[in-house]
């Protein structure tokens, strides 16, 4: 029988790139500020405002909402429970969102970049994860993926290595792709940090 080694993943592994879910809720209300000021000061061509006031309007709410809460999940899965479908998908496209943006404009957290030199491989002059390895994460973050990008610069190989590969499990799915498995602009923007 074959060993395998399960790295696990949780919470606070991307706190030099993201903020802890303590601190969510705050990061939201400034987010919103942000983008206030954004849309007072320089929309890209093309925005309005009608772009952009519903989610400068849904991270206002989620950063109170969330205030009230242990963190950002402990509100969500009372949404899930309340079967309030509308706030909980409102929650989940801010929370994407946000996590987009601050992922691409970040760089990727340090303890990603030293944790994969640490367990990569070579393979036919690829890189890759070891058979043996197998990573399970608790965060919805793409700081893997980002990461791995910086030792292949290749956008579709990051996806299949890394995104789609069946041996990274994620545990709350990940932001920036549209749906299971469909992997969107949003998710390149991520990795290639445009």
């Amino acid at each position: 029988m074959d060993s395998k080694i399960i790295y696990l993943l949780g919470a606070g592994a991307s706190v030099n790139a993201l903020p802890l879910a303590n601190d969510f809720a705050d990061k939201l209300k400034k987010f919103s500020s942000d983008l206030n000021e954004i849309k007072h000061s320089s929309l890209p061509r093309g925005f309005g405002d009608s772009d952009i006031d519903p989610l400068i309007e849904d991270s206002r709410w989620l950063g109170e909402e969330g205030g009230k809460h242990a963190s950002i999940d402990t509100l969500a899965k009372k949404l899930f429970f309340k079967k309030d479908h509308i706030n909980l998908k409102k929650l989940k496209a801010v929370v994407s969102t946000f996590l987009i943006i601050e992922q691409a404009k970040n760089n990727v957290d340090y303890r990603y970049d030293s944790f994969l030199a640490t367990i990569l491989a070579e393979q036919n002059g690829s890189v890759i994860l070891p058979d043996e390895l197998e990573i399970i994460t608790w965060n919805y973050d793409t700081q893997l993926d980002k990461a791995f990008f910086g030792f292949c610069d290749n956008e579709d190989y990051v996806i299949e290595k890394i995104t789609l590969s069946d041996k990274i499990t994620r545990l709350n799915g990940y932001c920036g792709t549209e749906l299971s498995g469909h992997i969107g602009k949003y998710f390149l923007t991520i990795i290639s940090g445009d």
